[in-house]
């Protein structure tokens, strides 16, 4: 994770919102409370834990991963 989480987890759900995603103040806490539970070294189990909590059909489950990636290892 950058320097300033907070503001970097309001960037990645600012990235999300530009693709389709609705992610608002609840995801975004949701989002950091599971940021702080795990270890930036398990980004893996970030990521799923974020999925599960923004991901609203199956289309938006498919991109997902690519839009993760995207963000936070450009």
């Amino acid at each position: 994770m950058q320097a300033r989480p907070l503001e970097a987890i309001a960037g990645f759900a600012a990235h999300l919102r530009e693709h389709g995603y609705r992610v608002g103040v609840p995801e975004q806490q949701a989002m950091l409370q599971a940021a702080l539970a795990l270890r930036v070294e398990q980004h893996e189990l970030v990521q799923a834990c974020w999925r599960s909590l923004v991901c609203g059909g199956a289309g938006e489950w498919r991109r997902f991963p690519e839009l993760f990636t995207d963000y936070w290892f450009p």
